[in-house]
């Protein structure tokens, strides 16, 4: 019984219905458009993504670990977290992530509110609510490995995958996509990062970069494609550090605050 509180502890924050029911309780700073109270500005964020992901194109993928340490000044991996049963965590591995820079993403399908998701919710502790409603599965095995793969083979653009499916492997191509495994925060590690939500225009992105973003809209846009102006946009969840995070330390956030 120990061990089953312990889970649902973790479990919950995650959990579709208990989210839906207990939203009242989430810790928001809800910025409007415009405003300058975010961590820092999503134009910021978008240009850091679209630097990061074009020096990944130009190296072809060599080495991407090396492209992101050059660029940003660190590295990430995943390893077994400093909590005791809380699984693996995310941990800088070299250098250091400064202030307000994007330390990780939060990869997964993105289901509109409407969107059928109850039987990918069961035992699936990487499901995130968006504040508007929309969620991210971003749990890479069983039925969610497989809805993101068909999706992510739906919506190629010739020979260009528009969204990332290596994360779904131990050796993602983009080395940022593994945020769905940062931990909850406890009173021995407090927050380190926290979550923002972009919404990135598709359309203005060149389409040999969008491999990179490892997200994918469980339903398909219209008959034509997924390029069209009603859901051209991409919801992106980064998240972002709080303070400098050094080499060795690994990376915390709060479930229940989002900067929206």
């Amino acid at each position: 019984m120990s061990k089953f509180y312990k889970k649902w502890q973790e479990y919950r924050y995650r959990f579709v219905p208990w989210l839906t029911l207990n939203l009242k309780n989430r810790s928001l700073r809800n910025v409007p458009p415009g405003a300058s109270d975010k961590i820092v500005s999503d134009d910021d964020v978008k240009n850091f993504l679209f630097r990061t992901f074009d020096a990944f194109y130009r190296s072809r993928n060599v080495d991407n670990r090396r492209e992101l340490l050059r660029v940003a000044g660190f590295t990430v991996e995943r390893r077994p977290s400093n909590i005791t049963e809380a699984g693996r965590g995310v941990y800088v591995r070299q250098g250091r992530i400064k202030k307000g820079t994007v330390a990780v993403l939060y990869p997964g399908t993105v289901y509109q509110l409407q969107s059928p998701l109850f039987f990918q919710s069961l035992n699936n502790s990487f499901i995130f609510r968006c504040i508007d409603g929309q969620h991210i599965d971003g749990k890479n095995v069983g039925l969610s490995r497989l809805i993101y793969k068909s999706c992510a083979n739906r919506d190629r653009v010739g020979p260009y995958f528009t969204c990332d499916s290596t994360w779904l492997t131990e050796n993602p191509v983009n080395p940022l996509a593994i945020g769905q495994y940062v931990n909850n925060q406890s009173k021995m590690f407090p927050a380190n990062v926290a979550y923002q939500e972009i919404d990135i225009c598709c359309t203005n992105m060149p389409v040999q970069l969008l491999q990179y973003i490892p997200n994918v809209h469980f339903g398909r846009h219209d008959e034509n494609g997924w390029r069209n102006e009603h859901n051209s946009s991409m919801r992106i969840i980064a998240l972002l550090a709080l303070r400098d995070i050094e080499k060795g330390e690994e990376l915390f956030s709060t479930y229940f605050t989002v900067i929206y």
